[in-house]
């Protein structure tokens, strides 16, 4: 392992695979090896590579709702990354994520069987082992090759019933013949057991990470004044897009309905961050949602000033944000689904009966503001569990012991 390269499709840093990925790169580097970042999307705040557009997005994106083929298209996108591979001599890829409409599949895997490249394809969420979903809901389809898929409707929408099926084949014939390991937590290992694609692949178990060093309690006295916030009001806090595509997913909706139970209980105040289309029933008058946010200290702020962080997504891998809020010294409240209860011990998470409002409403009317005690908790587990240059010395390693 000498020349590496980490993919990633987002050049944002407030994604979490691409601080992940930007983290790894970085470590990569301090280790002594030459390691570039390479990204799909231009108007980054990160460095790299920056090999595809907009509009080659839109239009694989379109085409994928027409014939059902994610990572069939972007073909001039992948070959200008390809040739900047070739530049570089890669002999090694760290794969973050491939979906989302930015790379053409199989011109990348022939080339890395062509040339003979070693691959760690971390798993942070399930598209590595489905056929179209990112998130498969469990669904047993998966471990007859994604036919008849059940979540046509469902993003990524695909108006092909064949569709799923047919990303599953082509993922099949894109595996063959790879020196590729599969590396993630728990809950993304378990399904990658039950599927055709991977059940005979190397699986290696390793939490998601996130960075100790800027994620940890900060002072939020300047954040409460600005949003007006009281010292007396409790805060509950939620970090989770709603932008009326992921919103099914993420769950928004039952975090907005939740303030709305508490709208005339004084005794609250309900945050969201990554509010950034209109919600059909309006907001109640509780509830303080923001945009997106890019900057990580302020995000850190956020995360700080909660007294307990509500996570309402009905399917995730390993919360990143979840772990972030721990490290800022912040307690969970989450629905018992996936790999959310792996997160974090009762002391200082509660998980409570998917999509159950009333479970989750009983638990916030019992809520005070937490102690000092409950911060040392928080954040004392989040560093010895997830500190992310642990995590980046395995997936050196296991990137080391593939190449010998």
């Amino acid at each position: 392992m000498k020349n590496i390269a980490v993919i990633v499709k987002q050049g944002k840093i407030s994604w979490s695979p691409t601080k992940i990925a930007v983290g790894l790169n970085e470590y990569l580097n301090s280790k002594g090896y030459s390691s570039e970042l390479y990204f799909s999307e231009g108007d980054a705040d990160i460095d790299g590579f920056a090999f595809g557009n907009k509009v080659d997005l839109a239009i694989h994106k379109l085409l994928f709702r027409i014939t059902g083929k994610d990572g069939c298209y972007s073909r001039l996108a992948t070959r200008k990354l390809l040739k900047e591979f070739d530049r570089n001599n890669v002999d090694t890829i760290y794969i973050t994520m491939l979906h989302s409409f930015f790379i053409n599949e199989t011109m990348l895997f022939n080339y890395i069987k062509k040339r003979g490249i070693h691959v760690v394809n971390i798993m942070l969420d399930e598209y590595a082992f489905s056929g179209k979903c990112h998130f498969n809901f469990g669904c047993k389809q998966v471990e007859h090759e994604c036919v008849d898929c059940p979540y046509l409707g469902k993003h990524p929408v695909c108006l092909m019933k064949s569709g799923p099926h047919k990303v599953f084949l082509r993922k099949k014939r894109n595996y063959e013949g790879t020196d590729m390991v599969f590396v993630g937590p728990e809950m993304a290992l378990n399904g990658a057991r039950r599927s055709p694609l991977t059940k005979d692949r190397v699986l290696i178990e390793a939490d998601e990470c996130i960075d100790t060093r800027r994620f940890h309690p900060r002072d939020t006295q300047r954040l409460r004044r600005e949003l007006g916030i009281p010292d007396d009001k409790i805060v509950c806090m939620c970090i989770a897009v709603y932008d009326g595509v992921h919103h099914e997913r993420k769950g928004v909706p039952y975090y907005i309905e939740l303030a709305r139970r508490f709208e005339n209980d004084d005794r609250f105040v309900f945050v969201q961050v990554a509010y950034v289309a209109e919600y059909p029933g309006g907001l109640p008058k509780n509830y303080i949602a923001k945009g997106f946010i890019n900057d990580i200290d302020l995000v850190a702020e956020y995360l700080s000033l909660g007294d307990l962080f509500i996570f309402p997504s009905v399917a995730d891998t390993m919360p990143n944000t979840c772990i972030e809020a721990l490290a800022c010294g912040t307690p969970l409240l989450c629905w018992k689904v996936y790999g959310n209860e792996k997160m974090a011990p009762p002391e200082i998470a509660t998980f409570v009966t998917p999509t159950d409002l009333d479970e989750m409403a009983a638990v916030v009317d019992k809520l005070e503001k937490k102690s000092e005690d409950m911060i040392n908790r928080c954040r004392e587990y989040a560093v010895s569990r997830y500190d992310n240059q642990a995590y980046f010395e395995k997936l050196m390693k296991i990137g080391e012991e593939l190449c010998r």
